[in-house]
């Protein structure tokens, strides 16, 4: 048996010679393949795969049958392997990818199994069984988001735009291809090649709604990608795809100046042979259009003619023919000859096929002449005569082609009734899914928003009644013994009056900046201001706190460079951190501050105390406002909010800038922030 095998599989490498020029080395290589073991065998796969590659495999099937046939006699392995790799070579391709998949899910291999459900998709798709299609690109889409491989759900998300585009579900397109554009990767020229498709696509589906602005947007945005790379013949093919979008939106528009530069854009297009036959018919054809509407006709029929030229050279869209013979028609209308235009508009009816596109046809004709009418009318009845007596000899033949494959083409049907309402089955569970995740999101967003107002209002109302009350106490000593208490306690009193006043002042200044964060009506107007003005102001404000608890500010390392920032706001942020530093810096001890340019674009400042310091814990829980704003203690019991801190990150973040804190537990705290230099 085993002879016999080899035997068949030397006939089979023996037939691939006449395959592409495949040379004595490629048939020594395959059969060299039997003498390998399992695992030499699927080790090789990959390299065999980018050798025949080299001879154009897509032609050699005996190549595949060959490779595959030999893997199956070495292993469960080798087999499954061979196939995913070769299988768009083989005759039978679906038959070997449902052998694949069964061996993938016995094996319990989810990654390699989703791409299969890729393969089979793809195989429908070419096919034209949009339905199947869809089938299996949803299972590999499931498989792919519960591994969490985003790279390979950038092109599961295209394909599922592409396939509800082909079914004009535009909303689902757009909405998956903006998927695929959020996890795209631009590694790689390939990535980049497929976000420049699915733009094109968003265009088409702008275009489609009538959009042309934003449909311009996107084809703009793939124009400069394409225009750095027009050494490719492949970015040629497509920047003219490009270009000839862009002057359909500009006639669209009506914009003909823009159409024009265009139009010398893509003059080099029109008649370069690089350039593929179908995609030069359609320039043409729109450039036709343009000089047709600005009333040129000479040049609407020269280049009308080009296009029909060129499209009877390759096969090309039948909407291109059909845009091809329209305007052919309106040109004749326009000379009044309207015995061409109804040829012309015969072509269009005979070519759309159906009932409908002839009524629209004979709604066409009402631009004609009236006293032409009749007489158009007429030969054009004639001529679908003759044409629905080719149409009963057609339907006479296709009955009886009918009769013998009915039973065949009824079991297709059912599987294609079953597939559809699965396909329904599942876009239904996709949306209700959606729509489960999107209430969910935003109820924890409601619920965190609730607990942390709550949270917040019941710090703020603790902090704030303290002060209240401290100045209320003293008020009323003053009020009631004022005549007998000496003239440096009256002193003391007022100084302890004043630097409450003061600290319930920051406090509320914090909270009604805290209130414009979150309600986003907050101000930004970026202005040059030399740091160290801003500094000073700030150490002036605290010049009795720093005294009182002999604490001494040293510039290391300081410059003074300018930055592009709000003055207030830089103001308030020092004022913070400063604040902050001074109440949890021990008596006679001394605060730091520096600065340094970090590359062209920031400036790096920072506020280091030798105080009290903060856990690593309470630093990862520091900015999160629904546990960090709890009143703390200085180190002579001042009072903190830790709400002067959020506003610190919350101003910086809205320069572009970014806050870091470094800090060891009774060693002292470095704050550390970023903000825009001004040059």
């Amino acid at each position: 048996m085993i002879r016999f095998l080899l035997i068949f599989i030397l006939i089979i490498v023996n037939s691939v010679k006449g395959y592409e020029g495949l040379d004595s080395i490629a048939i020594n290589r395959i059969n060299a393949l039997k003498e390998l073991n399992e695992k030499e065998f699927v080790d090789s796969v990959q390299s065999l795969w980018t050798y025949f590659n080299n001879y154009n495999i897509y032609h050699s099937p005996d190549i595949s049958d060959a490779i595959i046939t030999i893997a199956k006699s070495k292993s469960e392995e080798a087999y499954y392997q061979s196939i995913i790799h070769f299988w768009y070579t083989n005759r039978n391709r679906q038959r070997l990818l449902d052998s694949a998949i069964t061996i993938l899910k016995k094996r319990n291999e989810p990654e390699k199994l989703a791409d299969l459900y890729v393969s089979k998709s793809y195989g429908f798709r070419e096919n034209e069984l949009y339905d199947s299609s869809m089938v299996y690109i949803i299972k590999a889409r499931k498989i792919y988001e519960q591994l969490g491989n985003k790279f390979s759900l950038v092109g599961v998300y295209h394909t599922l735009g592409d396939l509800y585009y082909t079914a004009e579900l535009l909303y689902k397109s757009e909405y998956y291809y903006n998927k695929a554009l959020q996890l795209k990767s631009k590694t790689a020229d390939w990535e980049l090649w497929r976000e420049l498709v699915i733009q094109n696509n968003l265009g088409l589906i702008e275009i489609a709604k009538g959009d042309y602005n934003k449909a311009e947007e996107y084809f703009n945005k793939s124009r400069q990608f394409r225009e750095a790379r027009l050494g490719d013949i492949n970015s040629q093919n497509s920047h003219a795809y490009i270009l000839r979008k862009l002057l359909d939106i500009s006639i669209r528009k009506n914009d003909y100046k823009k159409a024009a530069d265009l139009i010398k854009s893509l003059s080099n297009y029109s008649a370069n042979n690089f350039i593929e036959s179908g995609e030069r018919a359609a320039i043409n054809n729109l450039i036709a259009s343009y000089y047709f509407r600005n009333n040129d006709i000479n040049k609407a029929k020269f280049h009308n003619n080009k296009a029909d030229s060129l499209a009877l050279e390759k096969e090309i869209a039948s909407k291109d023919k059909l845009n091809i013979y329209k305007l052919f028609a309106e040109i004749a209308y326009k000379e009044k000859d309207y015995k061409i235009a109804g040829d012309y508009l015969l072509r269009v009816v005979t070519l759309k096929d159906s009932i409908n596109q002839v009524n629209r046809a004979a709604n066409y004709l009402q631009i004609l002449a009236e006293d032409d009418f009749e007489k158009f009318t007429h030969e054009l009845e004639l001529n679908k005569k003759e044409l629905e007596a080719l149409t009963i000899i057609g339907i006479l033949i296709s009955i009886l082609l009918l009769i013998l494959t009915i039973f065949y083409f009824y079991k297709i049907k059912q599987n294609k009734k079953l597939t559809k309402k699965n396909i329904e089955i599942e876009r239904q569970k996709d949306l209700l899914e959606v729509q489960k995740n999107e209430l969910d999101k935003i109820n924890n967003e409601l619920k965190q928003l609730y607990d942390e107002r709550n949270k917040f209002f019941s710090i703020i109302a603790h902090d704030l009644r303290r002060p209240f009350t401290g100045i209320l106490g003293y008020l009323d000593i003053l009020v009631k013994e004022y005549d007998s208490i000496e003239e440096n306690e009256k002193k003391e009193f007022i100084d302890q009056l004043h630097s409450t006043t003061y600290s319930l002042h920051h406090l509320l200044e914090n909270l009604l900046n805290w209130a414009s964060i979150q309600r986003k009506t907050i101000r930004n107007n970026p202005q040059k201001i030399k740091i160290i003005n801003s500094l000073n102001r700030t150490i002036l404000i605290f010049t009795e706190n720093l005294r009182r608890k002999e604490i001494e500010i040293v510039a290391t390392d300081f410059n003074d460079y300018e930055v592009l920032v709000d003055e207030n706001h830089l103001d308030l942020i020092f004022r913070n951190l400063l604040s902050n530093a001074i109440k949890f810096s021990y008596r006679k001890s001394k605060i730091e501050i520096g600065s340094c340019r970090i590359d062209n674009s920031f400036v790096m400042i920072y506020i280091k105390d030798y105080g009290t310091g903060i856990s690593q814990e309470n630093i990862e829980r520091l900015f999160k406002t629904n546990q960090q704003i709890e009143s703390n203690k200085g180190t002579e019991n001042e009072r903190s909010s830790g709400l002067g801190l959020t506003l610190c990150r919350d101003f910086i973040e809205t320069m572009g800038g970014t806050l870091s804190i470094e800090s060891e537990l009774n060693n002292g705290s470095k704050f550390i922030f970023t903000i825009p230099a001004a040059d």
